[in-house]
């Protein structure tokens, strides 16, 4: 008697159970592979609860989907349960068509070193991964692939990140105001689909979607809110068909990774390229979701990291440590909280502003090239904000800010010193003639400080004696900020010319 239908798309499949017993070996499966834990703090008892699950269910139909690059693993599991491929009908989907466009990159040529990664990523799978350490050009391998197909494109990303890349649609591409659409939310997706079925969208060749619209146009589909409206018929899973789109790029595809993973389960195309600097999980449970997201046989990456920074671990001690607060509510360790203690005594506070303060001034400002800059990062914007107050107020002669939302990219471009949240400016932002990038956030997301190590670029060409510089902050009064010092010594490693260790002058 056959099971289940499993219909398979470009980037997944869906399984339609037919009998009980498949539904039970689903759930089972779900269980033991796809439910992401957390340990919560509840009543003043820690217990592991439910945090996020990585497959799908519609609420239309009861439909279930896995990725795509996990069915070997998902029909291994039924054998186990008794099952065998005779008992499944196994469907292939069709997969649209899209619309050609004429694309091509104007005024500029691949590197030697890109010209590999081209080739990898202009193939005939649908899944292609490019991994490039911070500087190696993934936007230009991106649109130099789309022109090769010459089909209409997305880019899938986070809503911050489109003054990066409809400036380059139209720098690189040589596109047309008229020939772009930029569609961060939901609403901004249903009103393209509303063009489209008025008038057509025969001129747009390159759309950009964020993320969060993505997830939002998801959602509120799922849960029957577009019922009656223009979009009722264009479900997610046939967004890029109805659009004519052929080909799509996600940019820093580690970033809100469990967003694109559930977005990749509505998603039936020829061609996607994601578009990643780090790959580094923080547990094995995140191992397993790196792993089939982008599993290693669709990802390319350079020959080797090109190596030019020097890191420092910057040490200091608290007065009153037994005082500290850095807990946070789930009982882990919190920045943010640390830094609202910082903040809650003046006294405290002027040390750490003094102490910084006085560092960078011995480590950079006295011997600053001009049109050289530095940023500084913090936890909240709060202390930011005084940092950004307290340096501009003691280095008059200099320009000083605070990039926060809704500030201009320009920010990071006319001003020399810099305070921002790692949110803000720690990935997908270039700041020209950047010598020293500080890390005073004690966190042990590898992705989120590598990609803050990874603003600088090697100034050899403009500042041939200046090396680029490392610097994060560790309490030695605080073993949590220890042990996260030293497993940064781990991760960058392979990625500097060395490490070496300075204080602080005061206490906190």
């Amino acid at each position: 008697m056959l099971q289940g239908t499993i219909r398979k798309y470009s980037h997944y499949f869906s399984v339609n159970a037919h009998e009980a017993r498949l539904r039970i070996a689903m759930q089972s499966y779900q269980t033991e592979f796809l439910i992401e834990k957390q340990l919560t703090k509840k009543r003043g008892r820690f217990r592991m609860e439910n945090k996020r699950f990585w497959w799908r269910r519609s609420l239309r139909n009861g439909e279930r989907a896995f990725n795509i690059n996990e069915f070997d693993a998902f029909m291994e599991f039924m054998r186990k349960w008794g099952f065998t491929p005779e008992d499944f009908k196994v469907v292939e989907a069709i997969i649209p068509e899209a619309d050609k466009v004429d694309l091509k990159v104007e005024g500029f040529e691949p590197w030697a070193e890109q010209v590999p990664l081209i080739d990898h990523a202009k193939g005939d799978h649908h899944q292609y991964a490019v991994t490039l350490q911070p500087g190696g050009g993934k936007t230009i391998i991106a649109l130099f692939v789309a022109s090769i197909f010459g089909v209409r494109f997305a880019v899938v990303t986070k809503g911050g990140y489109e003054g990066r890349w409809v400036p380059a649609l139209y720098n690189t591409l040589g596109l047309k105001p008229e020939e772009v659409r930029s569609c961060c939310g939901a609403k901004a997706i249903v009103n393209l689909i509303g063009e489209c079925k008025k008038k057509g969208i025969e001129a747009v060749k390159a759309v950009f979607f964020s993320i969060g619209g993505i997830r939002d146009y998801i959602k509120n589909y799922e849960a029957g809110l577009y019922e009656g409206k223009i979009c009722e018929d264009v479900p997610p899973e046939k967004l890029y068909e109805f659009l004519g789109i052929g080909f799509r790029i996600v940019d820093e595809a580690h970033e809100e990774i469990h967003a694109h993973y559930i977005a990749d389960l509505y998603t039936n195309i020829k061609h996607s390229l994601y578009l990643t600097g780090t790959l580094i999980p923080r547990d094995e449970f995140m191992a397993r979701r790196y792993e089939t997201f982008l599993p290693e046989k669709i990802r390319k990456s350079e020959d080797k990291f090109n190596v030019y920074v020097k890191a420092v671990e910057v040490f200091y001690y608290l007065n009153n440590p037994d005082e500290a607060r850095y807990t946070g509510s789930q009982g882990s360790y919190s920045h943010t909280t640390y830094e609202q203690w910082i903040m809650k005594d003046e006294v405290r506070l002027k040390n750490w502003l003094s102490g910084v303060y006085d560092y960078i001034v011995s480590v950079w400002a006295a011997n600053r090239v001009e049109e050289t800059k530095i940023i500084l990062f913090a936890a909240t914007i709060e202390l930011g904000g005084k940092m950004a107050e307290y340096f501009a107020r003691r280095m008059p002669d200099l320009r000083v800010i605070q990039y926060k939302a809704g500030d201009p990219y320009d920010y990071l471009i006319d001003n020399d010193v810099i305070f921002a949240t790692l949110g803000k400016a720690g990935t997908a932002v270039d700041i020209p003639d950047l010598e020293q990038v500080h890390l005073t956030t004690a966190i042990d997301s590898a992705n989120a400080y590598v990609q803050a190590f990874g603003r600088l670029r090697d100034l050899i060409k403009r500042f041939p004696n200046i090396t680029p510089e490392f610097h994060w902050y560790t309490c030695l009064s605080i073993d949590k900020q220890v042990a996260y010092g030293k497993r940064k010594r781990d991760v960058l490693k392979p990625r500097v010319l060395g490490f070496r260790s300075e204080y602080l002058s005061k206490r906190v």
